[in-house]
């Protein structure tokens, strides 16, 4: 039986307020947006600025050339299966435990999203079912990224 929500007369069943996880922004990053804002500036594709700044400590951090930040996790992953090729008529394998926002990425770039059984130690795609149903290579085929430190 479902009970009645608050709203509509319900008794009320969280007991204790919300707990704020995130870090409330302090006054320099407040200003340093507003900074942005008021020179009309919404991206910064040449990486100068704050964007610049903050991709090239990243990228000294991670031990990398280069580093690029992104408005989603979404946009990211599009970016990432672009770069490597998927795109029309190619197909990109899926561990079928995934975030839909992969298979976004994946038609966005006009391919198609195959999904595979799971290993389930490795939560990545399960090798030995995959060469066992002789699946062709693809190009631009992220199998089980997601789960990994690195592509």
């Amino acid at each position: 039986m479902v009970s009645k929500l608050v709203v509509s007369g319900g008794k009320k069943r969280v007991k204790h307020p919300p707990v704020e996880k995130w870090a409330w922004l302090n006054s320099d990053v407040k200003a340093a947006v507003v900074s942005l804002i008021d020179q009309g500036i919404m991206s910064i594709g040449d990486h100068a600025g704050v964007q610049g700044e903050f991709e090239k400590a990243f990228a000294k951090m991670a031990g990398t050339r280069h580093a690029l930040t992104m408005n989603s996790g979404t946009a990211t992953l599009h970016s990432a299966y672009f770069a490597v090729g998927v795109g029309p008529r190619r197909r990109s394998h899926r561990p079928d435990l995934h975030l839909a926002c992969d298979d976004h990425a994946i038609l966005h770039c006009a391919a198609t999203p195959v999904f595979c059984d799971m290993d389930p130690n490795s939560l990545t795609i399960d090798s030995g079912r995959y060469r066992a149903e002789n699946h062709p290579p693809d190009e631009g085929d992220l199998r089980g990224a997601r789960f990994r430190q690195r592509l």
